[in-house]
């Protein structure tokens, strides 16, 4: 680990976080210029992980605007989102008729968690 990290607009020191800007009137700058000048290399601003762990981010943030478009124009998910146990059981049995019951079982769960991540503003 370097003394020194890239950082927009300037560096960040690695000893106490602090954000130094590229500004040539600013000691610090100056101090880390000199560093430069002795041959050493700042860290990157991003590691291969947290560029991994940004675009995993991005990914899951497009899916979760997506599925909100989709969930906001549907009516079935505008009726399931105040709907009871009671309610996703009997929809259930009504929609799928020629589900075996572990099927039925496994669609009512499926609609239990999309109820619940409605209501919890999720999607």
């Amino acid at each position: 680990m370097a003394d020194y990290k890239l950082s927009s607009g300037g560096v960040r020191r690695a000893s106490d976080g602090a954000f130094i800007p590229d500004d040539p009137r600013n000691r610090d700058w100056v101090a880390y210029q000199e560093w430069l000048t002795a041959g050493n290399l700042p860290d990157p601003e991003f590691t291969a992980e947290e560029l991994a762990a940004q675009a995993a981010r991005a990914v899951e943030n497009a899916a979760v605007t997506t599925l909100d478009t989709e969930a906001r124009a549907d009516a079935i998910f505008t009726t399931l989102k105040p709907a009871t146990g009671a309610q996703i059981a009997t929809f259930v049995s009504s929609q799928f008729p020629l589900f075996t019951a572990q099927q039925r079982a496994i669609v009512r769960m499926l609609l239990h968690i999309a109820a619940l991540t409605l209501r919890r503003g999720g999607v």
